[in-house]
């Protein structure tokens, strides 16, 4: 088959098919859907200058801390042992600063990594699993990598 061919077939064909399919199924609708806003919104803000995807990076991650802390006894507690404020407005290097989950810590607190927006029937098998998580292996130096990648973006 030729690669225009194949374009053809692949982008104007098959991919159309594949979105009727997800839509179709109740199963992959919600994610189907999720994903379509995901494209509009990265088409929406292509043109966004670096100092503005910096700055929805930089909300993105104040949300996602500030929820944590709402939820979470154990990021609650961690946040105030540090003098964290998730609150303010942190940078990157802030948050950066803060130390990583370790199996050890998952282990030792267990049930108070879990959200109190879980439902009670659920809390228990996701506790579970906490539990039985392992470390995740980072790469020698990934925090210089981290630091250097954010300040490049």
């Amino acid at each position: 088959m030729s690669p225009a061919a194949h374009e053809l077939v692949s982008m104007h064909l098959l991919q159309p098919l594949r979105w009727l399919y997800r839509l179709a199924r109740p199963s992959l609708r919600g994610a189907a859907l999720e994903s379509g806003e995901g494209l509009r919104f990265r088409e929406r803000t292509d043109a966004w200058s670096l100092d503005q995807r910096r700055e929805w990076m930089r909300a993105r991650l104040r949300e996602t801390v500030r929820r944590a802390s709402w939820t979470t006894p154990y990021n609650r507690g961690l946040f105030d042992e540090l003098g964290f404020e998730p609150r303010g407005n942190f940078a990157f290097d802030d948050f950066a600063a803060l130390p990583p989950l370790q199996s050890v810590d998952v282990q030792r607190v267990g049930r108070a990594l879990v959200s109190v927006a879980v439902p009670p029937d659920e809390a228990g098998s996701l506790a579970q699993a906490l539990a039985a998580a392992q470390s995740v292996k980072h790469p020698p130096g990934w925090r210089d990598f981290a630091a250097a990648w954010t300040r490049c973006r």
